[in-house]
């Protein structure tokens, strides 16, 4: 699961000031360090049980002729299923995924047991079917928004220097 950084409006800057050739060089590395920094604070926000989801959390560039895409996201599965798009999203009726059907999630206590035992909360097939009730009457877990939550925090940010980007196109071109 990837969040993909797109800065709207940024085709009508590079055509109105000629900045076609610099533009993607200057882009790529600007976009580099800002999937760096939201990437950290995904890290920082992202919910830990043994830390595997926290430490998946990456970014990559992609650079093409006139175009710079950065996606920040986890590829974390657990028994096949992604459970790093799980915790952004939720599950069951309380997720906030635009395209996932609602249906009451179900959790079976066994999959808790190891979870209940290393929070503290028992361990036992009891602890587990408390915990899985809990859920299943809430209707599934609520979206963590680490990814989501990481990226809004900073697009003000990164508004506030397209300004310093474009200065920096224009002495690459010398204007």
């Amino acid at each position: 699961m990837a969040r993909d950084i797109r800065v709207r409006g940024l085709e009508s800057i590079v055509r109105k000031h000629d900045f076609s050739k610099a533009a993607p060089g200057v882009l790529a590395d600007y976009l580099a360090a800002a999937a760096q920094v939201v990437a950290g604070e995904a890290r920082r926000r992202a919910p830990v049980d043994v830390g595997l989801l926290k430490s998946s959390i990456n970014y990559q560039i992609r650079k093409g002729e006139d175009t710079v895409v950065a996606s920040i996201g986890t590829n974390v599965a657990k028994n096949g299923r992604p459970y790093g798009a799980f915790m952004e999203f939720g599950t069951g009726l309380v997720h906030d995924h635009p395209t996932w059907p609602r249906a009451r999630h179900v959790v079976p206590p066994a999959a808790l047991m190891g979870w209940a035992e290393r929070k503290g909360r028992g361990g036992t097939f009891h602890d587990a079917e408390v915990i899985a009730d809990a859920i299943t009457r809430r209707g599934g877990l609520k979206p963590r928004r680490y990814l989501r939550g990481s990226l809004e925090a900073y697009i003000p940010v990164f508004r506030g220097q397209l300004d310093r980007i474009a200065r920096s196109i224009r002495t690459r071109q010398g204007l």
